[in-house]
């Protein structure tokens, strides 16, 4: 599949619904009028390029006039090779990778821009909370650089709140990868006029999805393949990446190992996906330290709403078992807090499925975020917690009362008002 249709949708230069009435040549054609209409150069230098030469010089123009970084005025006065030395200035600047730049092809120099670790580097699965807020021109590649990566997560946040359906507290509960996601089939669908800002509003992110996955299939003819995609890769797909491509390496043995992997100093195998890094069908055995970035272990449990039960709220059993935030002091129906406050993330996720209703995930070892009142007591370091009257808060526990109400341990004070803080949990 070739990436120029990526580029003329994200140009946006086409629909998805004329692409899907063009053959390959004449959406080449297309591209190649477009940037000999956009730069300085003649039309015989775009049709001398092969397809993912020509889709890597379509990227950069579409990325630095989407970033607004250069204005059509400007782009038009200039050649493709001067484009991607201004896009290598703005990535160089936005990243820090400096000469290491110069030898990125065109598309992952775009690919850095919108969020992407560096090719065959990065261990970390990518954030594209970046690359959404730019494809969606939500925000500019300057706004951009002068924010930190909790501002770019809140302001995602934000504007998928506003343009869909769905409590703000829905999309707080998500991770980077699958928050950004949600905002790139958003994205996808109105760039390429598959739905208004107006129908977009009326639908949740999972009706979104099932809208792309439609669309995709007809694209494509995967069928019920896509279900099985991350938004991510639906969007890829969308854009005529190849999300399927076979194993790079599949072994089979009848006595032996299937995969062996060894390295001297550095990493032995190395997985990295879209959707999962690595799937296993049968028993792991680990003879060394399992590490884990993130901080808790973590359930999902059914909730009653998942905007009153934001990252960080403390949660009671109610009188169906479903879980609510706490109001009361001492509360004995006390099962934790929401995890995913602050700067920690489950490392550990159990029983995550689907489901119609809101689930949530509560901490049930390490370290998570809680909110806290201090208006019942100043908080030390070291003070047990409990529920409180406030909505959702953790407060100072005091006296034999609180046996069986205990939640955690405060890692950090907090003298006054209500606040976020470090806990270690402990239910007891």
């Amino acid at each position: 599949m070739s990436l120029i249709r990526g580029v003329l949708l994200a140009g946006p230069f086409r629909t998805q619904h004329e692409l899907g009435a063009m053959s390959a040549e004449d959406q080449r054609n297309t591209l190649i009028v477009e940037l000999t209409n956009r730069t300085n150069q003649p039309v015989g230098h775009f049709q001398g390029m092969d397809d993912a030469t020509l889709a890597g010089a379509g990227a950069v123009l579409v990325f630095l006039r989407t970033a607004k970084i250069r204005t059509d005025d400007q782009l038009k006065t200039i050649s493709d090779d001067d484009q991607r030395n201004i896009l290598i200035v703005e990535i160089g600047a936005q990243t820090g990778l400096g000469r290491t730049l110069q030898g990125f092809r065109n598309i992952d120099l775009v690919l850095q821009g919108l969020g992407q670790g560096q090719p065959a580097v990065s261990l970390i699965q990518p954030s594209y909370i970046r690359g959404v807020l730019l494809a969606g021109q939500f925000r500019t590649q300057h706004e951009l650089d002068t924010m930190p990566a909790e501002d770019q997560r809140n302001t995602l946040i934000v504007e998928l709140t506003n343009r869909t359906n769905r409590p703000v507290g829905h999309f707080q509960g998500m991770n980077d990868f699958d928050l950004a996601g949600a905002g790139a089939v958003l994205v996808f669908l109105r760039r390429t006029q598959i739905r208004s800002d107006a129908q977009l509003k009326t639908m949740s992110d999972d009706d979104q999805r099932n809208t792309l996955i439609v669309e995709i299939g007809a694209q494509t003819g995967f069928g019920a393949r896509l279900q099985a995609l991350s938004n991510m890769d639906l969007v890829r797909l969308g854009l005529g990446a190849d999300v399927f491509v076979p194993n790079e390496i599949h072994g089979i043995s009848r006595a032996g190992d299937g995969v062996f992997g060894e390295s001297a100093h550095g990493i032995g195998v190395h997985g990295k996906g879209g959707r999962l890094a690595g799937f296993f069908e049968g028993d792991v055995e680990v003879t060394g330290d399992v590490r884990m970035t993130n901080a808790d272990c973590a359930e999902d449990f059914d909730a009653s709403s998942v905007s009153a039960a934001g990252p960080g709220s403390v949660m009671v059993l109610g009188e169906d078992g479903v879980l609510v935030p706490c109001g009361d002091a001492y509360d004995k129906r006390v099962v934790g807090v929401v995890s995913g406050a602050g700067g920690y993330r489950p490392a550990i996720a159990l029983d995550r499925r689907s489901s119609m209703g809101h689930r949530v995930p509560i901490g049930l070892l390490g370290k998570v975020y809680c909110k806290v009142d201090a208006k019942y007591g100043q908080i030390e370091v070291g003070d047990l917690l409990t529920t409180s009257p406030t909505l959702g808060h953790a407060m100072k526990a005091d006296g034999p009362q609180a046996f069986g109400s205990v939640l955690g341990k405060a890692l950090q004070p907090l003298c006054a008002g209500q606040g976020l803080i470090p806990i270690l949990i402990a239910l007891q």
